[in-house]
């Protein structure tokens, strides 16, 4: 866990994204390189546009890549109202705005998103609990969650997907399967 939250602050380091939302994380694992394993965790902007940017991070034999979003548009875009069928439901949980807090303390992010009267639960933070869970390798997020609002995890087990329910999808992870943790 120690080690996600190194990766968390070099992410946090990257500046200009306020109010930018994470769309997307992929984990991968990968061989570690001498030269890089030296450095530590070595984090960049790998492209950016107007309303989207691309982020990495390696070093310790994991590269994370992290799409952000910047919120505008029309406000129409498709989202997933129910998760599909044949799921096994699993644990629910809420973050308290204390939590967050917290959380964004440690990992020194200062998106302000995340600093509000009911702030933005870090993608971070909730990639942090599914961990936990479930061997992730990729998250998409549709919705933000907010400070006290109830989650409850389902898993498809032919799949591996996980999803995160409120009244509607929040995000939905791919992965290896439950961790056993």
């Amino acid at each position: 866990m120690e080690n996600l939250k190194k990766f968390f602050q070099a992410f946090s380091e990257l500046k200009g994204f306020d109010n930018w939302m994470i769309g997307k994380i992929i984990i991968k694992q990968q061989e570690e390189i001498p030269d890089i394993a030296e450095k530590g965790i070595v984090c960049r902007i790998k492209k950016r546009k107007q309303r989207f940017a691309v982020l990495y991070a390696e070093g310790q034999g994991i590269l994370i890549e992290v799409f952000l979003l910047k919120p505008g548009g029309s406000g129409k875009e498709k989202i997933r109202k129910s998760p599909p069928e044949g799921l096994e439901k699993g644990i629910s949980r809420s973050f308290s705005k204390e939590e967050i807090l917290a959380f964004v303390r440690e990992t020194g992010d200062s998106n302000p998103i995340h600093d509000s009267e009911i702030p933005v639960v870090p993608g971070f933070l909730m990639l942090e609990w599914l961990w936990e869970l479930y061997l992730v390798q990729e998250m998409i997020f549709y919705q933000p969650v907010y400070a006290g609002e109830e989650l409850t995890l389902y898993f498809h087990q032919e799949t591996k997907g996980c999803y995160a329910v409120s009244d509607h999808i929040c995000w939905e992870a791919k992965g290896k399967g439950k961790s056993g943790k």
